[in-house]
């Protein structure tokens, strides 16, 4: 189980890594460069999230 929260973690990672790099400071804003990497990355944060708390509460964690 272990192995399978740190894949949570890493997809979490590439999604915050992607959300940071398409980040661009505009009029004041922060608006995204690319769109669709951008909607990626969300989608690798939560999805990273969602692996990360279905295994720890699989783990017995959240008792």
């Amino acid at each position: 189980m272990q192995i399978a929260i740190f894949l949570g973690i890493f997809v979490f990672a590439i999604g915050i890594l992607l959300c940071i790099f398409t980040t661009r400071w505009n009029y004041g804003l922060y608006t995204s460069s690319n769109r669709p990497i951008s909607c990626l990355g969300l989608l690798l944060i939560a999805l990273g999230i969602g692996i990360i708390i279905l295994f720890a509460y699989l783990n017995g964690q959240f008792d």
